[in-house]
């Protein structure tokens, strides 16, 4: 059976596909597959509609606390967190890759800098 382009089955169908490819990022994400830094240096059309802030609590070892020390030092050098991922600017995706590894347990931040 062939489904009508515009159709509430093609409309369902596109909007699962959606959630799935959101879903595997953040799983990614959460098991320290795929590092912010990752996201941030080429961003996953899956995530472009979310802003920083979720997509750094996302991440593995990244809880509300980190996220708040994360934000003073946003707020300290002009950065804002609350922008979507898909109208962040170079700078600010590489302030956040950079910034938000800073003191991960994982060593990310010195597999970052090598």
């Amino acid at each position: 059976m062939a489904v009508l382009p515009g159709s509430p089955i093609e409309l369902a169908e596109r909007s699962l596909q959606v959630r799935r490819a959101i879903k595997q990022q953040r799983d990614a994400l959460a098991t320290g597959e795929l590092t912010i830094a990752d996201v941030m240096l080429q961003p996953a059309a899956a995530l472009g509609d979310r802003t920083l802030f979720e997509i750094v609590l996302m991440a593995r070892g990244i809880g509300r606390t980190r996220l708040a020390e994360l934000n003073t030092r946003a707020i300290d050098d002009a950065v804002n967190l609350a922008v979507t991922l898909e109208h962040a600017d170079a700078y600010t995706r590489r302030w956040v890759a950079a910034n938000a590894l800073r003191r991960s347990p994982l060593g990310a931040w010195d597999r970052l800098m090598l």
